[in-house]
């Protein structure tokens, strides 16, 4: 068993980032079409830099915990979680921060295959800046199965399926949320060669 645990308090003075803008006085952040011009429709967001004093807190957390081990073949156990706090030092929130991450798998290696699952759950993102929606949680299946088809391991063939369930899923972080959400379900098969 292993764990790595870090953590971080940063005090940013003259912290520079990018707010939304409400040109229009509407209350909302402004949308702009293609051309940048005022659209509600639009899928492009107004933002303008500002520059303040902030502060940044969080952590993280890693552990792998070995739940079976035999002739030529490994099960482990991987946990994870992140999370970071970022607010303005006069009070308020900063934009487009991350939520708390949790993450759960299990690794598998026999011999020349390696097999994996995780779950990934993402909380909603509530503490937001003026301007900014907030963000629902998702949580995301992805999984892996691979072989080494040499005994040098140089070439191997893999499959990778991401987002399993089908989640409709949006990043906090993304600018495009509203209108860009992280792909689909997709599977992926392919051949890594080292030379």
């Amino acid at each position: 068993m292993t764990w790595n645990v870090n953590a971080l308090a940063n005090l940013i003075d003259d912290f520079i980032f990018l707010q939304g803008v409400d040109g229009n006085g509407d209350g909302l952040i402004d949308r702009l079409n293609e051309s940048g011009e005022l659209d509600p429709a639009g899928e492009l967001v107004s933002t303008a830099y500002a520059q303040q004093d902030a502060e940044f807190y969080g952590g993280e957390v890693e552990g792998v915990i070995g739940l079976l081990q035999g002739p030529g073949s490994v099960l482990d156990l991987r946990v994870f979680a992140d999370y970071v706090r970022g607010g303005l030092r006069d009070g308020g929130d900063l934009p487009r921060i991350t939520p708390l991450r949790l993450v759960a798998g299990l690794d598998y290696t026999l011999t020349r295959w390696s097999a994996g699952i995780d779950v990934i759950r993402i909380e909603e993102q509530d503490r937001v800046a003026p301007l900014e929606t907030e963000t629902d949680g998702y949580t995301l299946l992805d999984a892996r199965l691979s072989c080494r088809l040499a005994s040098n391991g140089d070439y191997e063939f893999f499959v990778q399926g991401a987002n399993l369930l089908n989640e409709e899923a949006r990043r906090h972080t993304s600018f495009l949320k509203q209108s860009a959400p992280l792909p689909g379900r997709s599977v992926t098969v392919g051949l890594n060669a080292r030379f």
